[in-house]
């Protein structure tokens, strides 16, 4: 069968093809601050974690947990355990040590990707706690790598936790990726679980990646950067704001500003022509208004809320279209419905 690898297709061919100093990813985190990534950057970022994973013993073949906020690491986390060929579970920063737990053993992640906080509604709230907490009914995992995002204080496990700007800054930012078959994990993702157990869904490279471009091509445009507006979940939004953009040779970015959002930020978005991913009960706390925003930008919304994006759409028609993505989970890879 074929052979690829995600990282290498994300990243590395762009590079090669001359591409390097584009931006493939802007980032902009709730208290102000800024990051613009180019392709070049990003790979060279990715590498590096990816060599600090191996230091870590990551092999191909084991699972990593990512319980992250909204920052550039977390992207970076998810490209390098790509290229390892190491599949990913990425859990909502929101949730409890409990489904830290749940999710944990399901894969049998021995390694789990943190940071020491993250930013909500202006102030710093803390992770690495319920990581802590978790990992006492989890001993299988034997490393547990943290970014410091907020500078909190946290409990340390000498033997067990390891600073990210510790190691990865020192690792060298080459690093040649495995191909493995179209059929390799990728990533594994999780419902809920508010309705009983969390039950995961394993994506495969090459099925994958192969949906995402094409959705990506067919329903938006390449050089529109695809917003994510949520705070602290790329857990369903990982192959939309990621992994289309960046296959396609396009522009991702992402922040968490749920408490500075308001209808003149998103006007600001809208009039940049981007597309916004983000939920229809996240528009209703601000009072967003779809008749009352001006420009050309896409609302892609995620659930099953297709009144909200058709009311959208109504308001806006054609040039600002709303789309829904629906049971993401279930089906595997989202299925799109253009609100009419």
């Amino acid at each position: 069968g074929g052979e690829l690898n995600a990282s290498y297709n994300c990243l590395d061919r762009h590079v090669e093809a001359g591409h390097g100093d584009q931006v493939a990813y802007h980032w902009e985190g709730e208290p102000g601050d800024k990051r613009a990534i180019t392709y070049a950057q990003l790979k060279d970022e990715v590498c590096k974690a990816a060599n600090a994973l191996i230091e870590l013993g990551v092999r191909t073949g084991d699972r990593v947990a990512i319980y992250m906020p909204m920052v550039p690491e977390t992207v970076i986390a998810m490209l390098a355990c790509a290229r390892l060929g190491a599949p990913h579970t990425v859990v909502f920063g929101g949730f409890s040590a409990q489904a830290l737990i749940d999710r944990i053993q399901d894969c049998d992640a021995h390694v789990v990707i943190t940071a020491d906080g993250g930013y909500r509604r202006g102030a710093p709230s803390a992770l690495k706690p319920a990581v802590d907490e978790a990992l006492k009914q989890c001993p299988d995992v034997r490393s547990v790598l943290v970014v410091r995002r907020t500078g909190q204080d946290v409990e340390w496990n000498d033997g067990r936790d390891v600073w990210w700007h510790e190691i990865v800054e020192r690792q060298s930012a080459e690093h040649a990726g495995e191909f493995f078959y179209a059929d390799h994990p990728l990533y594994v993702m999780y419902t809920s679980g508010t309705t009983g157990k969390p039950m995961g869904s394993l994506q495969t490279s090459g099925g994958c990646i192969t949906q995402v471009a094409y959705t990506r091509s067919a329903v938006f445009q390449k050089d529109i950067p695809f917003y994510e507006k949520v705070y602290s979940d790329p857990t369903v939004g990982g192959d939309f704001l990621l992994n289309a953009p960046t296959l396609s040779g396009g522009l991702a970015g992402n922040g968490g500003f749920l408490s500075q959002f308001s209808q003149a930020a998103l006007d600001s978005v809208f009039g940049r022509g981007q597309v916004l991913r983000t939920f229809p009960s996240f528009l209703g706390q601000i009072g967003f208004n779809p008749a009352a925003s001006t420009g050309q930008s896409t609302l892609f919304f995620s659930g099953r809320a297709l009144g909200t994006a058709t009311a959208f759409a109504s308001a806006n028609g054609p040039r600002a279209p709303g789309f829904t993505g629906l049971n993401t989970i279930e089906n595997g890879e989202p299925l799109y419905k253009l609100a009419e």
